[in-house]
């Protein structure tokens, strides 16, 4: 999933050129910067996740209309996007 998310590279790029001292320093201040990333990354898309699971079960108990049959499409579209994204 890293490697897919342009922001990633620029999360290394700004740790790698901040950090003071030796290569070790180096890479220790990348492995903070991307913990902190990855948490704040996958945290978001795993409450989207969950956002999407409950706009999807609300919609299963609404009056069945075209309406709401177009938001349920879309709705599975978008959480198999982001369970996709959360898997990779």
């Amino acid at each position: 999933i890293w490697a897919r998310e342009g922001s990633c590279e620029q999360v290394i790029k700004e740790a790698w050129t901040t950090a003071t001292g030796c290569f070790h320093g180096k890479i220790e201040s990348c492995a903070k910067a991307l913990a902190i990333w990855n948490w704040s990354f996958i945290g978001h898309v795993q409450n989207e996740i969950k956002r999407c699971e409950r706009e999807l079960t609300a919609l299963s108990r609404a009056h069945p209309n075209e309406a709401n049959r177009r938001k349920q499409i879309q709705g599975v579209e978008r959480l198999q996007e982001l369970l996709a994204k959360e898997e990779a």
